[in-house]
């Protein structure tokens, strides 16, 4: 009887070691918050997709460098953006002016929204500089990666 005891102990506290793992591993997203169910219909959704996507494209590019798009990648657990890019524009500029403008694009874009998540951490924010022509058709795609920002710093490919 005292054996049975013993080994009913040992499976419970092993039932709740191995809980309390799982758990830990499970909700730690500083954005989990954001993640929730809210109530919106369908139809609002896609109006709203629709006017935002109306009013970006609409926007002139700003020194080669458009509006970026936001999006939420879980599997990461970060925030990123696209941005479409004029490679011409910016290498048109002179020395350093376009590398400038694009680290002024990607700190305001993180500025934006860190402003709607304040949880947002320069390591939780990236952004993708997209440029387009004859460079990404030799790469086989529409785009190319014209540069990036990751951790609070431009790279430049």
């Amino acid at each position: 009887m005292r054996r049975k005891h013993i080994f009913l102990t040992l499976g419970a506290v092993g039932l709740f070691v191995s809980g309390v793992s799982v758990g830990q591993k499970a909700g730690t997203s500083k954005f989990r918050k954001y993640r929730q169910p809210a109530y919106i219909s369908i139809m609002d959704w896609t109006l709203l997709q629709a006017r935002v996507q109306s009013i970006a494209a609409n926007l002139p590019m700003d020194d080669g460098i458009a509006t970026p798009t936001f999006y939420f990648d879980p599997a990461t657990d970060k925030v990123g953006a696209v941005v479409q890019v004029s490679a011409s524009e910016l290498e048109a500029e002179p020395a350093g002016k376009g590398r400038e403008h694009l680290q002024e694009s990607a700190e305001m874009a993180r500025g934006i929204a860190h402003y709607y998540l304040p949880e947002l951490a320069n390591q939780d924010f990236e952004i993708e500089f997209r440029a387009f022509g004859d460079k990404a058709k030799e790469a086989g795609k529409g785009y190319y990666t014209y540069a990036e920002y990751k951790n609070g710093r431009l790279i430049m490919h």
